[in-house]
């Protein structure tokens, strides 16, 4: 299997031929929506949901979905590939453990979870970074940063 079958915003997948590997090219009007995501997030903290309500307010065109969401906003910050370096083997498919006690009036069915590996068990593959890895690095701290000062961990009461 190929580390680099698929490629993420931003990039075009070239196929590989008699004259080189397969690769990543660098799609220009992507790119250029890619680094205004890490600059929102990194120079001016903005939220996922703020950087999302923009790019759906400017119409910007997303690869394949009507329109942006969260999830594509958040995954993109998180994948390495941005900064040069596209992660093989970023998740493993295990059995699923079973239930205590199975749902009443259904049969047992093993079937496999898809979880994340450590950082430290991907393979990685030079590709042309679209951001510097300093941006990068600010970005996953700055999400850290959300997901601790997020509303949802607050505790005591709430009204």
């Amino acid at each position: 299997m190929n580390p680099i079958a698929s490629a993420p915003y931003g990039y075009l997948y070239v196929k590989k031929s008699d004259a080189g590997p397969a690769s990543f090219k660098v799609l220009l009007h992507q790119a250029k929506v890619v680094r205004w995501i890490f600059n929102a997030m990194v120079h001016e903290h903005k939220s996922i949901g703020a950087i999302v309500r923009t790019l759906n307010a400017q119409k910007t065109p997303t690869r394949r979905a009507a329109r942006w969401h969260c999830n594509s906003v958040h995954s993109m910050l998180r994948n390495p590939a941005y900064m040069g370096k596209a992660a093989f083997g970023r998740t493993e498919q295990v059995e699923r453990e079973p239930r205590l006690r199975p749902v009443r009036g259904t049969k047992v069915q093993r079937s496999l979870l898809t979880r994340a590996k450590p950082p430290d068990q991907w393979i990685l593959v030079d590709v042309p970074a679209i951001v510097s890895a300093d941006i990068f690095e600010a970005a996953q701290q700055q999400l850290a940063r959300n997901r601790r000062l997020s509303q949802r961990n607050g505790r005591g009461n709430r009204y």
